[in-house]
């Protein structure tokens, strides 16, 4: 049995309102192995390093903090901090960034538990909240649960419309190896889940483990419409050519091409919308394509 059963992967960038709760949810955790929170702060502008510091003086001997003198980019450094977890050879690995935190104390034991008992499933997931900017808190998956049953994820569940929560995320290491992120240009969490599906299933357990935040200053949310778009559509055609087999990411690739195309005719940049729709069809010897975007973009340019 390793030292450490779980390492826990935290990275944080200006999150000085949400640090300490993310941390003394890790913190909180009742289990019954050893485990260990590795914290990537990327050189923060704000008080997010000195809070670390603090609770990393607290916390001693189950907190590690990898302080970078420099922003290094959500990326960068989320593979180094990777590359950390790894290096301590622990089981699982469980993902929290800094500006979510954790709810349920059992959550990292109900995980260990499930998958000592199965071996056939790669991850685990837990139900989650989303906490917009007013204050409100929603399940954005409350539809996928009809009882009391956890929900198989597999390859199908990317193109049903799951709301994704990688805060509540743990994974079998012998599956995967750091190595394998490095091949990816735009490496998110889809890349990881895409390389934990390849070997096995994976599992979302019917309770609420914690709280994802949506704020301005977040990775994701703070990007337009449009940037969000190409985001995904770059992350998807690398996944979709390094996994053509995998008939999921073909239609994900396919769905977030006509989103980026959509959000390109809504910012009247039309010519680069012709180009994009034209280019994907030929890729994809889909003529369809071509021909309904084109379509859709003539009616609006020409009103």
């Amino acid at each position: 049995m390793p030292s450490i059963t779980v390492a826990i992967w935290m990275v944080t960038y200006n999150h000085e309102l949400y640090i300490e709760q993310a941390i003394r949810s890790v913190m909180q955790q009742q289990v019954n192995f050893p485990l260990k929170l590795i914290i990537g702060e990327d050189g923060s502008i704000d008080r997010t390093r000195s809070i670390c510091e603090r609770l990393k003086n607290e916390f001693p001997e189950s907190i590690e903090l990898v302080g970078n003198s420099t922003n290094l980019g959500s990326t960068k450094n989320a593979l180094q901090i990777y590359e950390k977890c790894f290096e301590l050879q622990p089981t699982y690995i469980a993902l929290l960034e800094g500006d979510d935190y954790w709810t349920d104390p059992l959550k990292l034991q109900k995980q260990v538990d499930f998958l000592e008992a199965n071996k056939a499933y790669t991850f685990s997931m837990t139900r989650f909240l989303a906490l917009d900017t007013h204050g409100d808190l929603t399940d954005e998956n409350v539809g996928f649960f009809h009882d009391d049953s956890d929900v198989v994820y597999d390859f199908n569940m990317f193109t049903k419309g799951w709301f994704g929560g990688t805060l509540t995320l743990m994974f079998r290491t012998s599956v995967v190896s750091v190595e394998i992120f490095n091949r990816y240009t735009y490496f998110r969490d889809i890349h990881l889940y895409t390389e934990l599906l390849k070997k096995g299933l994976g599992i979302c357990q019917n309770f609420v483990s914690g709280v994802y935040r949506m704020h301005d200053q977040g990775q994701h949310t703070s990007l337009s419409e449009l940037q969000q778009a190409k985001v995904a559509v770059n992350c998807y055609r690398e996944l979709y050519l390094m996994h053509p087999d995998i008939g999921a990411l073909k239609i994900k690739y396919r769905y977030f091409q006509r989103r980026y195309i959509k959000e390109l005719i809504f910012q009247k940049h039309y010519l680069s919308a012709f180009k994009h729709s034209f280019l994907f069809g030929l890729k994809m010897k889909d003529l369809n394509f071509i021909i309904s975007n084109w379509k859709r973009i003539l009616k609006t340019w020409l009103v």
